[in-house]
């Protein structure tokens, strides 16, 4: 009796496991042999190197099957006649070990994300679609599922990924191309597609991208000089134009510190005063399973006057791996592509963004949208902004002290609900370099990195408090200003909306000083301010009290033995 297709997964990995950590690639070699054997009607594959020369064309297929299976042919050899034709199919075609995150370097990303890629490329039956950097082609599998009458190709630098591309190739009915090659020195630019998608690697630099070197002195002499050390996916954007039709449609699935750096404001600059940059989408974090690099994708056309700006980066279900993108989260997303200015969705003219250093982050154009009645720049009302010191873990080990002293300090930790804890560690020494970093009462302690973001007002005080880490000290206009209203207003939805809007980061999010002066904030005539501060400081005594009682009765926990029994 044949196996279910999970047993036959089961048998395959079991015996790859025994010699490969890596299950991939092994059992999808092993898969693809039994398969060739199911379609000669074999009944035993003694010598794999001579059934391979002539049942195998592609010579670097060949070269990959007999390395990967040469060392334990044998284990698979019992099964040639034991699975059939469709389960090994189906094996191929869609097997990822539980856990997969990458394939050698090759990034793979989930199938919510490549259906959102296929509806914003607008891809349509009969379209040639290229995947320049196709990995083990499971984009252009899901274009395939979606559309199986389009024409696809792809291009592939890792030999192991492109030989398990070519392979998944055979299924297609003719419809895919598969070709190992380097895109920036690629052989087949005479080939011009509708529809153009990459993934490159992230992280590259143009230092170890020779061939990408080559092709940039091929570009146009207005194309400003790239500097190696800024966000290389913007190189695979030109190379994707290099072989897009006029009316064609490209995306880029890039890290977000190419989308506002200003290493790269020039190649932004460039995309943008040309028109070439139709959509930009901002993912949720965390939507890639092997890191936790802020991404977005950026759909290129030509003739854009406008780029519809999405933030999507409140969207998704949260799952064990990550955030999972839903049916209706695409639609979603569609929708603000297609429709009006929404929460999500703005489309903005590329004259500001040029204004704005060719920033293509969302956040800092949506959140414009936000109505703020008596809007002005934070820094108009801040008085100093500094980092706050920056004390080693080795250094506060040396001073810290156990007993009471005048002297305390202040960490991001020490930051709880809005509140700075009541009991703050003690120095056993001041140094007179530190008075700059001294708390005064009523202070703005603000998180420099990191969300939630975390808001404070430094309370006032028989001890001398240093700030330390991760944190601006903010003093503002009192007279303008009241500290506790611009808290309030900080950590109210507009507040984080503008906050979110002005931090900067690709892993984890953070604000420089000048991003924090440069952000709009509401600030109402001071009788308004103090009627909101006196509410809200109201709240934070309750919350402070509450806290206090919380304490004391779980303080009392460990005493109720003893006090029933006296």
């Amino acid at each position: 009796m044949k196996k279910s297709l999970v047993e036959v997964v089961n048998v395959l990995e079991n015996i790859e496991s025994q010699y490969s950590p890596e299950l991939f690639d092994g059992v999808i070699a092993g898969a693809y042999v039994l398969w060739l054997g199911t379609q000669q009607k074999a009944v035993d594959i003694e010598n794999l190197s001579e059934f391979l020369d002539v049942h195998e064309p592609d010579e670097y297929i060949r070269m990959f099957l007999f390395n990967k299976l040469m060392t334990h042919w044998t284990e698979y050899r019992r099964y040639i006649t034991a699975f059939s034709s469709e389960q090994l199919e189906s094996l191929i075609l869609t097997y990822k070990p539980e856990g997969m995150r990458k394939i050698g370097f090759i990034e793979t990303a989930p199938e919510k994300l490549y259906e959102l890629i296929i509806a914003l490329l607008n891809i349509k039956d009969h379209d040639f679609v290229a995947d320049m950097g196709v990995g083990v082609g499971d984009f252009l599998r899901q274009v395939h599922l979606e559309y199986p009458h389009a024409l696809l190709w792809g291009n592939e630098l890792a030999t192991t990924a492109a030989a398990i591309a070519s392979i998944r190739s055979k299924f297609y009915n003719g419809k895919l191309t598969i070709v190992q090659e380097d895109m920036f020195s690629s052989t087949h630019d005479n080939l011009i597609f509708d529809k153009v998608f990459c993934f490159p690697t992230w992280g590259m630099r143009l230092g170890n991208m020779p061939n990408a070197r080559k092709f940039l002195a091929t570009q146009s002499p207005s194309l400003p000089v790239l500097k190696g050390t800024g966000a290389c996916e913007w190189i695979f954007a030109l190379r994707m134009f290099a072989s897009l039709k006029k009316d064609g449609k490209a995306a880029l699935l890039m890290t977000n510190g190419g989308t506002f750096n200003l290493l790269d404001v020039p190649i932004r600059k460039y995309f943008v005063e040309r028109g070439m940059i139709e959509a930009v989408v901002a993912l949720p974090g965390r939507i890639m399973e092997h890191t936790k690099l802020q991404s977005s994708i950026i759909v290129f056309s030509n003739g854009n006057t406008h780029v519809r700006m999405v933030d999507a980066t409140q969207l998704g279900n949260k799952e064990r791996r990550g955030i999972v993108l839903t049916d209706s989260d695409i639609t979603q997303i569609m929708n603000a592509i297609y429709g009006r200015d929404s929460k999500i969705g703005k489309l903005v003219n590329c004259e500001e963004i040029l204004a704005n250093d060719s920033v293509l982050n969302p956040g800092r154009y949506i959140q414009e949208n936000l109505e703020l009645k008596h809007g002005v720049t934070f820094g108009s009302v801040i008085t100093s902004i500094i980092r706050a010191a920056s004390l080693s873990a080795e250094e506060l080990d040396r001073l810290s002290s156990k007993e009471p002293t005048a002297f305390q300090y202040l960490m991001l930790s020490n930051i709880q609900n809005g509140l700075i804890d009541e009991e703050l560690p003690y120095l056993k020494e001041f140094d007179k370099r530190w008075e700059r970093f001294c708390l005064q009462p009523k202070d703005l302690v603000i998180s420099k990195i990191g969300y939630p973001f975390k808001v404070a007002i430094a309370p006032e005080s028989n001890h001398t408090i240093i700030a330390n880490g991760n944190l601006f000290i903010i003093r503002v206009n009192e007279n303008v200003a009241d500290p506790y209203y611009v808290k309030a207003f900080l950590e109210s939805e507009t507040g984080i909306a503008i906050l979110k809007s002005v931090a900067g980061g690709t892993a984890m999010p953070n604000f420089s000083a000048e991003a924090i002066k440069n952000m709009p904030i509401d600030l109402p005539p001071i009788e308004k301010q103090k009627a909101i501060a006196a509410c809200y400081k109201a709240k934070l005594t309750e919350i402070l009290l509450l806290k206090r009682k919380l304490a004391q009765a779980i303080d009392s926990l460990g005493r109720i033995v003893d006090d029933t029994q006296e």
